[in-house]
């Protein structure tokens, strides 16, 4: 990533942030929040990679998911 790009990057991620943020503070649950930014960044995937692309990537998140919760449950909090 070049200089230019990734301050583009830098910016967008403050950006999001900042709005982020904002709407925690409106009262938006941070569940909410999360829902909305993970079905956006599912319909922009699903505009920009191959249908085997997309395909393969929602496989690695439900994988990835599934890993994660089996690992929480072996761990102790207290």
């Amino acid at each position: 990533m070049d200089d230019d790009q990734e301050e583009k990057f830098m910016k967008a991620h403050a950006i999001i942030f900042e709005t982020i943020v904002d709407l925690f503070e409106q009262g938006v649950s941070p569940a909410e929040v999360a829902g909305i930014l993970q079905a956006s960044a599912t319909r922009i995937y699903r505009g920009i990679l191959s249908e085997e692309e997309y395909v393969a990537l929602m496989k690695t998140v439900i994988e990835t998911a599934v890993d994660g919760i089996d690992k929480k449950r072996e761990v102790v909090l207290h």
